[in-house]
């Protein structure tokens, strides 16, 4: 009980819950198309890329890596949970060190450390609005009978 008296959310902040769900949610559907772009490329559709065989060995293993995380993480954040955001985070974290931390290998990729630099403080301004994830889906919730 102290935490919802700290956060002050619940029927305080009627909507911080819902805005922080829908949020989740449209970063859900953006990660589902990255995570599909990288299925593309791991499969061949992209006619643009050389070929998956083609890319160099660091790139194979992160397009492995975000085809699969991506899409997980797309799930987690569109049904408002603890791991789904937990996933987001690792994969955008990840993201940000590939292309502030290794341009060599991966290039510097300005867009994408805009945009999860700007998610991740978003999210966190959502989460202090709102509480938690948690909240938002109890909140949310169909009752049980």
């Amino acid at each position: 009980m102290k935490a919802r008296r700290a956060f002050r959310f619940s029927e305080e902040r009627p909507l911080g819950p819902l805005a922080m769900l829908w949020s989740m949610r449209l970063l859900a559907l953006v990660f589902l198309v990255q995570g599909l772009s990288y299925w593309g490329t791991l499969i061949g559709y992209d006619s643009d890329a050389a070929g998956f065989e083609n890319l160099p060995i660091q790139w194979q293993v992160v397009t492995v890596y975000f085809a699969v995380l991506m899409v997980v993480a797309a799930v987690g954040l569109w049904f408002a949970s603890g791991w789904g955001v937990a996933t987001w985070l690792f994969v955008a974290v990840t993201e940000l060190v590939m292309h502030l931390g290794f341009p060599d290998l991966f290039g510097e990729n300005w867009n994408a450390v805009v945009f999860n630099a700007c998610c991740i403080i978003a999210y966190i301004g959502f989460a202090r609005w709102a509480g938690s994830p948690e909240n938002t889906m109890s909140r949310y919730r169909l009752p049980q009978d």
